[in-house]
Protein backbone atom coordinates (compact mmCIF):
# COMPACT_ATOMS: atom_id res chain seq x y z
CA UNK A 1 0.00 0.00 0.00
CA UNK A 2 1.26 3.47 -1.02
CA UNK A 3 0.18 6.69 0.90
CA UNK A 4 1.19 10.45 0.15
CA UNK A 5 0.79 12.27 2.35
CA UNK A 6 3.21 15.06 4.17
CA UNK A 7 4.69 15.22 7.00
CA UNK A 8 4.11 18.03 9.81
CA UNK A 9 5.69 18.27 13.13
CA UNK A 10 8.08 14.89 12.55
CA UNK A 11 4.62 13.20 11.77
CA UNK A 12 2.73 12.30 8.62
CA UNK A 13 -0.69 13.88 7.91
CA UNK A 14 -3.40 11.90 7.09
CA UNK A 15 -6.97 12.35 5.85
CA UNK A 16 -9.87 10.45 7.05
CA UNK A 17 -10.07 7.91 3.96
CA UNK A 18 -6.35 7.23 4.58
CA UNK A 19 -6.93 6.36 8.35
CA UNK A 20 -9.38 3.97 6.93
CA UNK A 21 -7.45 1.86 5.15
CA UNK A 22 -4.52 1.82 7.35
CA UNK A 23 -7.17 0.20 10.40
CA UNK A 24 -6.04 -3.27 8.79
CA UNK A 25 -2.91 -2.66 9.89
CA UNK A 26 -3.81 -1.57 13.61
CA UNK A 27 -1.73 -3.41 15.95
CA UNK A 28 0.41 -4.95 13.52
CA UNK A 29 3.86 -4.66 12.79
CA UNK A 30 4.71 -2.95 9.64
CA UNK A 31 7.36 -1.40 7.80
CA UNK A 32 7.27 1.67 6.76
CA UNK A 33 9.44 3.48 4.05
CA UNK A 34 8.98 7.02 2.97
CA UNK A 35 10.61 8.58 -0.58
CA UNK A 36 10.38 11.85 -2.07
CA UNK A 37 6.76 12.49 -3.76
CA UNK A 38 7.42 12.96 -7.68
CA UNK A 39 4.86 13.22 -9.91
CA UNK A 40 4.78 11.12 -13.04
CA UNK A 41 5.20 12.18 -16.65
CA UNK A 42 2.68 15.12 -17.44
CA UNK A 43 -0.26 14.72 -20.47
CA UNK A 44 1.44 17.22 -21.25
CA UNK A 45 5.26 16.37 -21.47
CA UNK A 46 3.48 13.09 -23.57
CA UNK A 47 2.04 15.32 -25.66
CA UNK A 48 5.17 16.53 -26.66
CA UNK A 49 6.96 13.33 -27.01
CA UNK A 50 4.58 11.51 -29.50
CA UNK A 51 3.76 14.92 -31.34
CA UNK A 52 6.80 17.02 -31.41
CA UNK A 53 9.58 14.21 -30.54
CA UNK A 54 8.25 11.27 -32.48
CA UNK A 55 7.02 13.32 -35.34
CA UNK A 56 10.16 15.17 -36.05
CA UNK A 57 11.94 11.90 -36.27
CA UNK A 58 9.18 10.16 -38.19
CA UNK A 59 9.48 13.33 -40.99
CA UNK A 60 13.28 13.05 -40.90
CA UNK A 61 12.88 10.07 -42.07
CA UNK A 62 10.76 10.33 -44.59
CA UNK A 63 12.13 13.50 -46.22
CA UNK A 64 15.77 12.29 -45.94
CA UNK A 65 15.73 8.31 -46.12
CA UNK A 66 12.90 8.16 -48.00
CA UNK A 67 11.33 5.29 -45.59
CA UNK A 68 8.24 6.18 -43.56
CA UNK A 69 8.38 4.53 -39.65
CA UNK A 70 5.56 4.08 -37.62
CA UNK A 71 5.69 6.16 -33.84
CA UNK A 72 5.72 3.19 -32.77
CA UNK A 73 8.52 1.83 -34.30
CA UNK A 74 10.10 5.20 -33.94
CA UNK A 75 9.32 5.28 -30.08
CA UNK A 76 11.17 1.45 -30.03
CA UNK A 77 14.06 3.18 -31.34
CA UNK A 78 14.98 5.98 -29.37
CA UNK A 79 13.95 3.04 -26.25
CA UNK A 80 16.98 1.47 -27.66
CA UNK A 81 19.45 3.82 -28.06
CA UNK A 82 18.33 5.71 -25.40
CA UNK A 83 17.58 3.56 -22.84
CA UNK A 84 19.42 0.88 -23.90
CA UNK A 85 16.44 -2.31 -23.67
CA UNK A 86 18.72 -5.08 -22.93
CA UNK A 87 17.37 -8.41 -25.03
CA UNK A 88 15.89 -11.45 -22.78
CA UNK A 89 16.55 -14.95 -24.00
CA UNK A 90 14.57 -17.84 -22.60
CA UNK A 91 14.33 -21.78 -23.61
CA UNK A 92 11.06 -22.95 -24.14
CA UNK A 93 10.37 -26.16 -25.69
CA UNK A 94 13.50 -26.27 -26.66
CA UNK A 95 13.36 -22.96 -28.64
CA UNK A 96 14.85 -20.08 -27.84
CA UNK A 97 12.62 -16.90 -27.43
CA UNK A 98 13.82 -13.65 -27.49
CA UNK A 99 12.44 -10.35 -25.64
CA UNK A 100 13.26 -7.14 -24.32
CA UNK A 101 13.11 -6.21 -20.73
CA UNK A 102 9.62 -4.11 -19.94
CA UNK A 103 10.41 -0.25 -19.91
CA UNK A 104 8.32 2.44 -20.23
CA UNK A 105 8.16 6.12 -20.47
CA UNK A 106 4.88 5.98 -18.67
CA UNK A 107 6.63 5.10 -15.35
CA UNK A 108 9.07 8.32 -15.23
CA UNK A 109 8.16 11.11 -13.26
CA UNK A 110 8.21 14.47 -15.02
CA UNK A 111 12.01 14.58 -13.88
CA UNK A 112 12.91 11.17 -15.01
CA UNK A 113 11.12 12.46 -18.42
CA UNK A 114 12.83 15.96 -18.88
CA UNK A 115 16.61 14.42 -18.61
CA UNK A 116 15.18 11.55 -21.37
CA UNK A 117 14.02 14.42 -23.78
CA UNK A 118 17.55 16.19 -22.86
CA UNK A 119 19.37 12.67 -23.97
CA UNK A 120 17.11 12.37 -27.22
CA UNK A 121 17.54 16.09 -28.22
CA UNK A 122 22.03 15.09 -27.88
CA UNK A 123 21.34 11.71 -29.82
CA UNK A 124 19.64 13.05 -32.91
CA UNK A 125 21.23 16.71 -33.10
CA UNK A 126 24.57 14.06 -33.67
CA UNK A 127 22.50 12.82 -36.43
CA UNK A 128 21.39 16.40 -37.67
CA UNK A 129 18.26 16.24 -36.42
CA UNK A 130 17.39 19.44 -34.14
CA UNK A 131 14.49 18.85 -31.60
CA UNK A 132 13.36 21.83 -30.34
CA UNK A 133 12.84 22.81 -27.09
CA UNK A 134 9.59 22.29 -24.78
CA UNK A 135 8.11 25.82 -24.60
CA UNK A 136 7.48 26.94 -21.00
CA UNK A 137 4.74 28.88 -21.89
CA UNK A 138 2.95 25.56 -22.93
CA UNK A 139 2.99 24.46 -19.59
CA UNK A 140 4.78 21.40 -20.14
CA UNK A 141 5.71 21.24 -16.90
CA UNK A 142 9.85 20.47 -18.07
CA UNK A 143 12.46 21.86 -16.32
CA UNK A 144 14.93 22.29 -19.12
Amino acid sequence: MNIVTVIKDYLPVFTHDQKYKLGIWEDKMVVVSIAKYTDNRSKRQNAYYWGVVVKIIMEYSKDINGVEYSKEEVHLYILDRIIGRKPIIVEVFGQSLISYEDVSTSKMNTIEFSDFILKIQKYFAELGIIIPDPEFGKGLNMPI
